[in-house]
């Protein structure tokens, strides 16, 4: 298996985020690669992210929190996202797909193209 394979193959397993070192450890001592080196983590950090960055949305991986992966079809699962998902959320995916400054109007824009939001119609929200 290739580093992005087995990177998938663990997470899927383990049905949690982990960060590299852990997915590198969780897949030497399973001998899922059996590469020996110094930059093991780095090269599997970097093709995650690279993969990513590349494919966007349509990922098989995402960035839960800061050095942690996981896979994005946790994320996915009403309407093709996450019950849980903020526009703090979206916001970050935008920006950090696009790596560039965007307006707000303009992370809402792709935000809802790539179906990181829901549209709700504003007759729909509830009054507290």
């Amino acid at each position: 298996m290739n580093f992005k394979e087995t990177a998938y193959y663990i997470l899927a397993r383990k049905r949690k985020s982990r960060i590299t070192t852990a997915i590198v450890e969780i897949a030497l001592k399973e001998k899922l690669i059996t590469i020996q080196g110094k930059t093991l983590k780095r090269t599997m950090c970097v093709q995650i992210y690279v993969d990513i960055k590349t494919k966007g949305v349509n990922s098989l991986f995402s960035k839960s929190e800061r050095r942690k992966f996981g896979l994005r079809k946790w994320k996915d699962k009403i309407n093709g996202m996450s019950s849980k998902r903020t526009f703090k959320d979206a916001a970050y995916n935008v920006l950090d797909a696009e790596n560039k400054p965007l307006s707000a109007q303009e992370i809402t824009k792709i935000a809802l193209q790539r179906n990181l939001l829901l549209k709700i119609h504003p007759n729909c929200y509830q009054k507290y």
